[in-house]
């Protein structure tokens, strides 16, 4: 705008040419084509019984590396079956059964045993309810004119107060090997409290009771997803590693496991700990603190996590991860703070949503590369021929339909043909490495192709049917074509000019595709293909569509979208020249055009991402010390 108005053009003009500049230049389609990504995303993974909470959420699990989950829900159904159990005690079913019928804590776990040993009327007295750091509950009842002081909970935490552990010790572990769970209810004598305080008596054990979780159908093939996608997995659970390792057996699935049980990780520390938890695939007897801990430490060393979860104690670990996963039937809570529920408890319906979520950052990246070399070589071209003769090399409306044939509707059906790809790289770094080179290649050869095509016009090598166009175009002659077409007054020299350049920029972001989105892999820059046929359907049809308006409807051409029509061969030149700037884009690029951009822009980011990765760890761990100072 000022340097219009400083040479000299009325107000009225250079506010018209800064708009159209502006109109020109800005991204304005991608504001939509990013949104409908993201809303094709999400719409296919509900349609799997996945529900993105947010635009970010989709975007996150394309980035997943790390899929940290319970057994609860994901190897097994959520279902619990009585297997067998060893009495310890002449009235082991009835006090077993008095315990599941008095304790307020119900769970799977207790709802089992009322199935199996029913209810039994008795005086509740006295109760500790189980808490994930108690990781134990306990009733004291009165059945008849007898007292029982009954407990249950997690051997490591009442198998020290127990007599005969040992022996039980050696049955637990015999039934972990067969990938089942033991759950043992001990008697102890007098209250259960002193001074406020939940205490452990000295303990008889009254039974051990073996119960199997129902292993998914689909496990295998589910977690098959995952390891095929360049995922790990690691379990966290509360329960017994081995039993874990177990299951993971009974299920056939493959690959080496490591166990680390929470007291171990508890006895270690500093880099020694980081260690243990990077190379551990399965945990067992695990707090929620401690589960929180494993987060952070995955986060902390450059891991994006995504946690799966439903309960209480997996909030905190849930709201950690950089994607939280809650199943649909699991606590308020849980479903709360998580970034994707799945709605149906289907946990084979996950390795869809992560899966989706690359799908859609990987069209996302593609988008922002068409319109970013469209935006770079339009700059280029705009700042060139302004500089050197003052010109508009294009008009709003040729924009749009430079817009709409190279990369707008293309932009659309990405969402639908992308492949999902690891993405391994940073995506800016990646799109700037591709872009920024493509646009200087597109930019060099439209300005080439704008100045020849000047000069040709000019000197009378190239004619063009004035009378023939003006009556295509509805105009009553060909001056009044020409005043109507002309922006800057200069003539039929700079419309033919500004039409060359805007049929060759646009066939060439067309041809982009087949770079972006190659088919074979002698078209690929890095190896991926893409075999889906839409891109090339799409191209057909915007192919069809320009044919058709220049041979069919000339009127729309000339009089609305201010271009005119060559004669053939010129066209013939122009996709010669297309294929020559394409193959040598393509050259250049797999050569590492600019590719010292790229590391730039990725080690800047890189950095940016870690401090963002580690900021919220270090906010949780400044509350934390707070709380414990107040």
């Amino acid at each position: 705008l000022i340097g219009w108005l400083i040479a000299g053009r009325p107000f009225s003009y250079a506010i018209a040419r800064a708009i159209s500049v502006l109109v020109i230049s800005c991204p304005c389609a991608l504001g939509l084509a990013t949104p409908v990504a993201i809303m094709v995303g999400s719409g296919l993974g509900a349609r799997n019984g996945i529900l993105f909470k947010n635009a970010v959420s989709l975007e996150q699990a394309g980035k997943v590396k790390i899929v940290a989950l319970d057994k609860t829900g994901t190897i097994t159904t959520n279902k619990l079956r009585y297997e067998s159990s060893v009495s310890y005690a002449d009235d082991a079913e009835r006090l077993v059964s008095m315990f599941a019928t008095a304790t307020g804590s119900k769970n799977k776990t207790v709802g089992t045993l009322l199935e199996r040993f029913g209810e039994t009327p008795c005086e509740l007295l006295e109760e500790v309810q189980f808490v994930s750091k108690r990781k134990y509950s306990a009733v004291r009842v009165r059945d008849g004119g007898r007292e029982h002081s009954l407990f249950m909970g997690a051997w490591n935490v009442i198998g020290p107060h127990c007599a005969r552990s040992e022996e039980i010790s050696g049955l637990m572990a015999a039934e972990s090997s067969k990938g089942l769970r033991t759950v043992v209810v001990c008697e102890g004598k007098g209250p259960l409290h002193e001074d406020g305080e939940p205490v452990i008596p000295d303990l008889t054990p009254v039974m051990a009771v073996s119960i199997r979780d129902e292993i998914r159908p689909d496990c295998r093939e589910t977690i098959g997803v995952f390891l095929d996608n360049g995922m790990d997995l690691k379990v966290i659970s509360g329960d017994d590693p081995a039993t874990v390792d177990a299951m993971f057996s009974l299920a056939g699935i493959p690959g080496e496991r490591r166990l680390m049980t929470g007291a171990q990780l508890e006895s270690l520390s500093g880099k020694e700990k980081e260690q243990a938890i990077l190379e551990s695939n399965i945990f067992g007897r695990m707090r929620p603190d401690d589960k929180e801990e494993v987060i952070d430490v995955l986060k902390k060393n450059g891991r994006y996590v995504a946690m799966i979860g439903d309960g209480v104690n997996d909030v905190r670990s849930l709201k950690a991860a950089q994607v939280g996963v809650a199943l649909g039937s699991g606590s308020n809570a849980a479903r709360g703070v998580a970034d994707i529920v799945l709605v149906e408890d289907d946990f084979a319906a996950l390795p869809k949503a992560l899966v989706e979520g690359r799908k859609t950052v990987s069209g996302m990246r593609d988008i922002l590369k068409l319109y970013l070399t469209r935006n770079f070589a339009l700059a280029v071209m705009f700042i060139t021929i302004y500089l050197v003769l003052g010109k508009i090399p294009m008009v709003p409306i040729q924009n749009t339909f430079y817009a709409f044939f190279s990369v707008s509707v293309m932009a659309f059906f990405m969402t639908i043909f992308a492949k999902p790809d690891t993405n391994k790289s940073l995506i800016l770094p990646e799109v700037l490495k591709f872009a920024i080179p493509s646009a200087m290649y597109i930019a060099a050869f439209g300005l080439a192709i704008y100045a020849i095509t000047w000069v040709s016009v000019g000197n009378g090598s190239l004619a063009l049917d004035l009378d023939w166009l003006a009556s295509a175009g509805g105009f009553g002659s060909a001056e009044e074509m020409i005043e109507d077409l002309s922006w800057s007054g200069s003539g039929i020299e700079e419309i033919s000019a500004r039409t060359a350049l805007v049929m060759f920029v646009t066939l060439a972001g067309m041809a982009q595709v087949f770079i972006v989105c190659p088919r074979y892999k002698f078209l690929s820059l890095d190896g991926r293909v893409n075999k889906s046929l839409v891109p090339l359907f799409v191209l057909a049809l915007l192919s069809l569509i320009l044919i058709a308006g220049f041979c069919v409807f000339p009127y729309i051409i000339i009089n609305i979208v201010d271009m005119v029509i060559f004669p053939g061969w010129f066209y013939a030149l122009l996709g010669a020249a297309v294929a020559v700037c394409f193959f040598t884009e393509r050259a250049i690029l797999r050569h590492g055009g600019m590719g010292r951009i790229s590391v730039f822009f990725e080690r800047l980011f890189e950095r940016r991402l870690m401090k963002e990765y580690t900021k919220d760890i270090g906010n949780d761990r400044e509350r934390a010390g707070r709380k414990r100072h107040v």
